[in-house]
């Protein structure tokens, strides 16, 4: 059964509508949708934000379900200047920045997905992704996780999904779409997020009030949103159509 894992109800919106479901399962911020794209078993897994709680998803998984491979999606800060909103990285390596341990996803995964990115006309480069514990938003910090660790991509969740595929011997792809690219200063909006990873509307509304100036990043926000969801659905579309 192919999975695919992300952090984020927005990451997975569009693939679920392509989802015929069989099978919920909630656990909190944590949820499960087992179904058919097309003639494929898919499980669509929701995490929430940040390493814990994709470790906790990872654990739940191997509980209920017996994933043939997983597909990890999401968004991510660009710390490489070749990448726009909306580029694809293939992760060829997942580093923690807290440990400096790094894992390597599927060289055939990787290999499927490059291809299938050029055939559809999706930009795409193969790089390494670094996993912070915090958003990162700031284009000099950006700059410097990307030099020290040569990454092109920063996330929250890639390592620890990375870690525990290895330990249960699961072959798995990384993808993430650029969100921020590297010289794009957004305001950090972590706060406003709930428990799994959704916007709280109270939350925002309060956070505006406190720093009104943020008022003016919310349509460069929906834009970078909606280009990410594009790309990465494409990819996912495209990779049901390919799936051996």
């Amino acid at each position: 059964m192919i999975t695919i894992v992300a952090a984020l109800a927005e990451e997975l919106t569009s693939i679920r509508k392509l989802l015929v479901v069989e099978e919920q399962l909630s656990q909190g911020p944590l949820q499960f949708h087992r179904g058919q794209i097309g003639k494929r078993a898919v499980l669509l897994v929701q995490t929430g934000v940040g390493a814990t709680a994709m470790q906790r998803a990872m654990t739940a998984c191997w509980s209920h379900f017996t994933p043939s491979e997983i597909i990890h999606i999401g968004m991510a800060g660009g710390a490489d200047p070749g990448l726009g909103v909306g580029d694809l990285v293939v992760a060829n390596a997942v580093i923690d920045a807290i440990s400096d341990a790094s894992n390597v996803p599927s060289p055939e995964l990787r290999r499927r997905a490059i291809e299938l990115c050029h055939q559809h006309h999706l930009r795409v480069q193969e790089g390494g992704v670094v996993t912070s514990t915090t958003v990162v938003t700031d284009p000099h910090e950006k700059a410097f996780l990307g030099t020290k660790y040569g990454v092109h991509a920063i996330d929250m969740e890639s390592f620890a999904l990375a870690h525990a595929c290895e330990e249960q011997r699961i072959p798995y792809l990384v993808l993430r779409s650029i969100f921020d690219p590297i010289d794009t200063p957004f305001p950090c909006l972590a706060d406003v997020l709930d428990e799994g990873g959704s916007v709280d509307m109270p939350t925002l509304i309060a956070h505006l009030a406190r720093h009104p100036r943020d008022v003016m990043a919310l349509p460069r926000l929906a834009y970078a949103a909606t280009k990410t969801r594009e790309s990465l659905t494409r990819f996912v579309k495209a990779w049901m159509l390919n799936a051996a």
